[in-house]
């Protein structure tokens, strides 16, 4: 906990100091902090690990490969084995090019409803399927 304080009074310090001396035309600095009240679990590679949406991104950094997809490139996701009686379901994640396709499998069934809220509030499509 302590740690966690320390490292967010940090990251305040940076977006203070990149604010006072941003130039003309330039962006200052800001961190992409998790939004931790709808982190779930998931399989995005090789094992089950925990995801947890930014207000940029989804990312699980915890293991190596690290998973990040931005947001601005998702098109829309599709949720598939939703079942009743099925403990986890699957996530597609379509990508605006119409190429690419992430998958997060294992994700527990009781993580649904707040990762379609999560989808809605930054207006990404889902649909559901079997």
């Amino acid at each position: 906990m302590k740690l966690n304080q320390r490292f967010a009074a940090f990251a305040k310090l940076i977006e203070q100091q990149s604010e006072r001396s941003v130039k003309k035309g330039q962006k200052a600095v800001t961190l992409d902090i998790p939004l931790e009240d709808i982190e779930f679990e998931g399989c995005p590679v090789k094992s089950v690990v925990k995801l947890r949406p930014t207000p940029f991104c989804i990312i699980a950094i915890s293991e190596q490969p690290f998973f990040i997809i931005d947001l601005d490139d998702i098109e829309t996701v599709h949720f598939e084995r939703v079942s009743y009686g099925l403990k986890n379901f699957d996530m597609a994640i379509i990508f605006k090019d119409f190429q690419t396709v992430k998958r997060i499998s294992s994700i527990p069934v009781e993580h649904i409803e707040p990762i379609k809220d999560f989808l809605n509030g930054i207006g990404i499509i889902y649909s559901e399927g079997q």
